[in-house]
């Protein structure tokens, strides 16, 4: 299996949507050694309350890359085909255009709606990211298994616990 790299949009997603997406992840991640799950955002002026939850409370990676700039930052650290990427704004479909697969929220601009290739059924903030992470599941590795539940040696983020 090829190494594939998740990013997420910090920006486009809600403390909720993150939280139950983080469990998902992380339950995975500790399966799934060869996935990096990052997380990037844009925004300078709220980076410091998105660094609080993403990267001090969950301890998922988080970078401040402008999205004009974000193709050629993905590119100087992974090979584009294999990054699955996220994102909801007006500048994200040109990164969908790059990367090997893109995922847009329901209530994604328009054109970043056109050119994933998947849509969320469900909207950011209303666990947008945890339907991602069940469809990369399904598409790229084993499908969730809702009636398995944790066990208790899942790491899962410090508010989570088994």
């Amino acid at each position: 299996m090829c190494r594939r790299c998740v990013f997420c949009n910090a920006v486009s997603t809600r403390i909720g949507d993150i939280a139950w997406g983080n469990i998902i992840t992380r339950r995975f991640w500790k399966s799934y050694k060869f996935i990096d799950i990052r997380f990037v955002s844009g925004d300078k002026s709220g980076f410091e309350i998105t660094k609080k939850r993403i990267q001090d409370d969950m301890k998922f990676p988080l970078d401040l890359v402008s999205t004009i700039r974000r193709v050629e930052w993905i590119s100087e650290n992974y090979d584009l085909q294999d990054v699955i990427y996220m994102g909801d704004g007006i500048f994200d479909h040109y990164v969908f255009e790059k990367v090997g697969y893109s995922i847009a929220p329901a209530n994604a601009d328009k054109n970043a709606r056109e050119s994933a290739n998947y849509v969320t059924e469900r909207l950011g903030g209303d666990r947008a990211v945890a339907e991602a992470c069940l469809h990369i599941l399904e598409k790229f590795f084993e499908p969730y298994d809702p009636k398995k539940l944790p066990s208790s040696g899942d790491s899962l983020s410090g508010q989570w616990s088994v």
